[in-house]
């Protein structure tokens, strides 16, 4: 067993040259660089003596060697390549050839039960891999020749392998499906689940999971012979039809829009005269060519040319039949330069948000570590708690240390803008100007919305508080507060780390997805902070919007997705940190069709 730690910094100039003087390597990005190193490397002391200077703190996981995996009685395995899709594509039809849809939820995606073998258009390019899993279909294992026949013989019990369909139903030979017989019946520990979700349509429940290792009652596993098992633990979410991320591709290459009952009522109309005006412009051109024949009719011919009407029709057609060719590689050559730019901007704009959000990750971890340190500190439990008002002398120099320390971490930190600490008992904190009492105020704060939500949940960001920000200017971009417990354990006081609006904002101004994007972060409790300077603080621009509460409520942490939006069809981007921000941008289409668009203008230029 190993101990990572990853590290996210900001360019500083400090770091870069401590790093290359020990010989440390690190990734650097344009927002945020990576540094990855184990507690056994011999430059671990000194990496992390130079971030703790910064009050830079890392992300921590623990990697397992091969010994430890192979000693471990069960092991949780998934594929980590997607390739190809379910046959057939169209309007998702492989549901209904596939599965038994009796029991199956059209809103949550659960209910289905395979009746009959998957199809596939072709077989996954294998190379060294041996399994996969095909877009859309999430809970299911498909392998090789090879590790079907591994698996055949092996000693394992409690699957099946079965053929995979290509087109008219002839068996691929070099794919096949790991059908597995038996769920886990859930037996999944209070400690493991985040949330659960219950579908308002099937009455189902989702189970979402907390981070790190999922964690079992251990008699789900008594009296079971089977060697390999599926697991339920999102009631089959994972089938999920309403929230895949291949339908913004979908969205993006469709010849026609898909579009809602209620949107095709209401664009009947359009539609109509659409067809109205091409059917005039057919009659049209239809004129034009009768008009072209009679020119051609007109010309005398010499007596070895009879058959007048022959030669106009080869004439046309000696024209007609090679502008067509040439119309049609235009099209194509446009659908494919147009696909290729489309998929390339999608996959780049979700890298961005991701990287983004990752940034924000390390921002708030570093002030949440700020804020724990203090909270554990045992001078501010006694302090806090009233144990040291039987010596005064030594209460007046614990406060002096706490102020002074606080007041120093406030100035030295570039993101805090201020610190503020509530207590029961003692004299209360303030890094910054505020018509609150120096004593006094713990009970208006615990009874105010913001005292209730910390003591609910021991910690929570805010965008706003009802009784701090009323005693002081609303200057901050996100505070984060955090209750503080005294030597029984019990609540006696606040501490609120409040961060600068610039630093937080500014990340997103540097980010430019084209022209009318819009970058946000949205923090847990619904507050926006835009990336533009005139945006009304106030204002919910996409926080009460039924696709932000899809995406942040969702098992995905980031993804695209095709929305309407002011009126317009636009590009959904997100991605969720695990302290619920989330960062997103909303990009119209026409922006993304823009390069193309061009494309186009040039091979109509070409062919004119």
């Amino acid at each position: 067993m190993r101990i990572k730690h990853r590290f996210g910094f900001s360019r500083d100039k400090d770091i870069y040259n401590c790093l290359d003087k020990i010989g440390m390597p690190y990734e650097k990005g344009d927002l945020v660089s990576i540094l990855t190193i184990f507690e056994d490397d011999r430059r671990f002391e000194q990496v992390k003596a130079l971030f703790e200077a910064k009050q830079i703190y890392p992300l921590t996981e623990t990697v397992y060697s091969s010994s430890e995996l192979e000693s471990a009685s069960w092991l949780s395995v998934r594929s980590t390549w997607r390739s190809g899709y379910p046959f057939p594509k169209e309007n998702k039809e492989y549901i209904f050839s596939t599965y038994n849809t009796e029991t199956y939820c059209c809103k949550c995606g659960a209910g289905l039960i395979q009746k009959a073998n998957f199809s596939a258009e072709k077989e996954p390019r294998w190379g060294s891999r041996n399994f996969l899993m095909l877009n859309w279909v999430h809970d299911e294992l498909f392998v090789s020749e090879k590790a079907a026949s591994v698996l055949k013989n092996s000693d394992f019990g409690g699957f099946q392998i079965k053929g995979v369909n290509g087109k008219m139903d002839v068996l691929h030979e070099g794919i096949y499906q790991l059908y597995i017989n038996r769920t886990l019946e859930y037996g999944l520990k209070d400690d493991s689940i985040g949330k659960v979700i219950c579908c308002s349509n099937c009455n189902r429940k989702r189970y979402l999971l907390k981070p790190g290792y999922i964690t079992y009652d251990r008699s789900v596993f008594d009296n079971i012979d089977d060697d390999i098992l599926q697991d339920d633990l999102t009631e089959d979410s994972s089938n999920d039809l309403t929230a895949d991320s291949n339908d913004v591709m979908n969205d993006l290459f469709a010849e026609n829009d898909l579009q809602s009952e209620e949107d095709n009522k209401t664009s009947g109309g359009r539609k109509k005269k659409r067809k109205n005006k091409n059917n005039k412009k057919a009659k049209t051109e239809s004129k034009k060519t009768e008009d072209l024949m009679k020119n051609l009719g007109k010309f005398k011919l010499s007596a070895g040319f009879k058959n007048g009407i022959s030669i106009k029709f080869k004439l046309i057609s000696a024209f007609i039949i090679p502008v067509l060719l040439i119309v049609l590689l235009g099209v194509v050559s446009y659908e494919t330069a147009a696909n290729a730019i489309k998929s390339s901007f999608m996959e780049t704009s979700v890298s961005t948000i991701q990287k983004t959000a990752d940034y924000y990750t390390l921002m708030f971890s570093n002030i949440k570590a700020l804020a724990n340190d203090f909270a554990n500190n045992a001078d501010v439990r006694s302090y806090y708690s009233g144990s040291l008002a039987s010596d005064p002398l030594n209460e007046k120099n614990v406060y002096d240390n706490l102020n002074t320390n606080l007041s120093s971490t406030a100035l030295g930190n570039k993101a805090v803008k201020a610190v503020y600490v509530i207590g029961k008992n003692g004299k209360n904190i303030f890094t910054s100007a505020t018509s609150m009492n120096p004593t006094g105020e713990y009970n208006s704060v615990k009874a105010a919305s913001e005292g209730q939500t910390i003591d609910k949940n021991k910690s929570a960001w805010f965008t706003s508080r009802d009784y701090i920000d009323q005693k002081g200017a609303k200057d901050y971009s996100v505070s984060f507060g955090r209750q503080l417990s005294g030597n029984s354990g019990k609540g006696v006081g606040y501490i609120f780390y409040d961060l600068k609006t610039d630093y937080v904002s500014d990340t997103l101004k540097d980010i430019d997805l084209g022209k009318n994007s819009m970058v946000l972060l949205i923090a847990p409790d619904g507050g926006e902070i835009g990336a533009t300077d005139n945006a009304d603080s106030n204002a919910k621009y996409i926080s009460d919007k039924e696709f932000y509460e899809t995406a942040v409520n969702g098992e995905e942490k980031s993804g695209s997705k095709f929305v309407k939006y002011n009126g317009k069809r636009q590009l959904f981007v997100y991605s969720v940190t695990d302290d619920g921000f989330m960062v997103c941008a909303m990009i119209p289409q026409s922006t993304i069709l823009a390069q193309a668009n061009t494309i186009k203008y040039v091979l109509l230029l070409h062919q004119l």
